[in-house]
């Protein structure tokens, strides 16, 4: 992974807000959002490294695959939960991306 990329959810606007790549950019989302991380309690979200069939990039809270599965990040991987146990790599069937936790945490239930 070369490029290091985070989004936050924007609960007021309902949508996700992207940082881009260059430090510049960095800089400017996390002064532009840093009210959404600590007074509203919204976490920031890597971006995997990885992309999926449809080339959308894969974060932290996405829910991919068929089994609904939720991405993190935990002891220095990228891991998908998968209910009863934690896949520690991506798998290819994986990487379709049918939500994500803040706009459709259903898909989890």
């Amino acid at each position: 992974m070369n490029d290091i990329e985070f989004r936050i959810w924007d609960a007021d606007e309902k949508r996700m807000r992207f940082s881009g790549s260059t430090p510049t950019m960095l800089a400017s989302f996390f002064r532009s959002t840093a009210i959404l991380n600590t007074q509203d309690e919204m976490p920031y979200e890597r971006w995997t490294g990885l992309f999926s069939h449809g080339g959308r990039q894969i974060y932290e809270g996405d829910v991919i695959g068929v089994w609904k599965s939720q991405v993190y990040f935990k002891n220095g991987s990228f891991v998908v939960d998968r209910g009863n146990h934690i896949a520690q790599a991506i798998m290819p069937d994986y990487e379709t991306i049918i939500g994500n936790i803040h706009e459709s945490p259903e898909l989890l239930k």
